[in-house]
């Protein structure tokens, strides 16, 4: 804590000289958001996803509604988000607790979240074209107009485009509620090492971005030069000479920082396998009859473009008669039953 001093000031107290000590912001009970996106194509191999949003607040009303949002350097939400400028914060209720470690404490990298909440039972429907809880409290659709970066955190200042308050049984879930989910005690919004999920004994530490290898590598030089320099001076001296070293010094970090994060994907990849795609959901017995027939129609119409042909296979299942609907409705019917026996065995096999 800060103590007052003779002068009538006080000193601070910060991470480094206490890290056991929560920021003021820390002991409040705040709703707990997650905030879900989209592919952008910044990525290959990027999915939609669903993270847990630690740092988030509105900011201004007039003469438009902005919210500002932290998003994590380098994980697939910031990936997605950055690259599409959308994204969509969705107000958790209390029954999503379970959730958390899901969305909080994995990466869209490693886990198909969506797949994940399927295989639970947890719906998820599209709002302002992002797959969100479907008993979410509410939702708010954001589009970046800026970002900075902020250190472990972009800061991503956003306009609110959009927002419903949506019905529904279940309190807001709040970060109070969390410690007492996990049968910790702390009431702090910030969650503690302590409540995390266990890992696996031999997971590796997360590999070093560039810039934190140069400055493993530089800060001893640093303070070498300069004995007298504070941690502070010492971080802005590496910060100026990392923007002011050559391309191609620069490049040797990037493949350092590259390769160290290929042996750590192979390495994590092994500790915690990629559980298989569930199922997919069967057609539907229209969707039975389009694949069916629109071969025979692109076959008779060849210029038709594609929104001709699926408005003209729409009009030829309205005039199907019944008995010859009947033939793709049972065939939906043993779809879904081959569906149902095959999601039985996809739990068997992942639980």
């Amino acid at each position: 804590m800060a103590a007052a001093l003779d002068d009538g000031s006080y000193g601070a107290v910060s991470v480094a000289d206490d890290d056991s000590v929560l920021p003021p912001y820390a002991v409040l009970s705040v709703p707990v958001y997650s905030l879900a996106t989209a592919p952008g194509g910044l990525g290959e191999g990027d999915r939609a996803s669903m993270n847990i949003t630690t740092y988030c607040c509105p900011v201004t009303i007039k003469p438009s509604r902005r919210m500002a949002v932290a998003l994590y350097t380098n994980t697939a939400t910031a990936r997605n988000m950055i690259a599409s400028r959308k994204g969509v914060l969705q107000v958790l209720r209390a029954q999503h607790a379970p959730l958390v470690p899901l969305l909080g404490e994995t990466s869209a990298c490693d886990v198909d979240k969506l797949a994940e909440l399927a295989t639970r039972g947890v719906a998820t429907v599209k709002r302002y074209g992002v797959h969100t809880l479907a008993d979410a409290a509410g939702v708010i659709a954001l589009e970046i107009v800026s970002i900075e970066n902020a250190g472990d955190h972009h800061l991503a200042l956003c306009d609110v485009v959009g927002y419903e308050t949506l019905e529904g049984k279940g309190e807001p879930l709040y970060t109070a509620d969390l410690a007492s989910f996990k049968g910790k005690k702390n009431t702090g919004g910030e969650v503690k090492a302590g409540n995390k999920a266990p890992k696996h004994l031999d997971e590796p530490k997360r590999p070093l971005s560039s810039y934190l290898l140069f400055a493993a590598e530089t800060r001893g030089m640093i303070r070498q030069e300069n004995p007298g320099l504070s941690p502070t001076e010492v971080i802005k001296a590496l910060g100026v000479r990392w923007q002011a070293i050559s391309p191609e010094d620069k490049a040797v970090f990037v493949q350092k920082a590259k390769e160290a994060k290929v042996t750590y994907d192979k390495v994590m990849a092994k500790l915690y396998p990629t559980p298989p795609a569930p199922p997919k959901r069967p057609p539907s017995s229209y969707l039975i009859f389009t694949a069916e027939t629109r071969g025979k129609v692109l076959e008779e119409n060849p210029g038709l473009k594609m929104l001709q042909v699926s408005q003209l296979l729409a009009t030829r299942w309205k005039k199907l008669s019944l008995e010859d609907k009947a033939v793709f409705v049972e065939k939906a019917k043993e779809a879904k039953t081959r569906h149902l026996k095959a999601m039985e065995q996809y739990k068997l096999d992942n639980l």
